[in-house]
């Protein structure tokens, strides 16, 4: 979620929590962790690198299977599966 640029993805998001201007509390706790924040500081800093991740994790959502009809729920609450 960059506000700048909401139509696009690029690394713009970790450019923002690098400057202080993450969208949520949750997003500027990146920088909390020193593993998270590593995370952050190669995503803002090589998009190349980035781009590559993020189709990796297309690939990955695209092979998961949709579930239909009866075979899935929603659950009422997200610990418990519905009686």
């Amino acid at each position: 979620m960059n506000p700048a640029s909401p139509a696009i993805s690029d690394v713009g998001y970790y450019m923002d929590i690098l400057a202080n201007r993450g969208l949520f509390t949750s997003d500027q706790t990146l920088l909390t962790n020193p593993a998270t924040a590593n995370q952050v500081n190669q995503n803002a800093r090589n998009p190349l690198l980035w781009w590559g991740k993020f189709a990796e994790a297309m690939v990955k959502m695209g092979q998961l299977g949709v579930q239909t009809g009866d075979a899935g729920e929603i659950r009422t609450n997200c610990r418990v599966i519905n009686g």
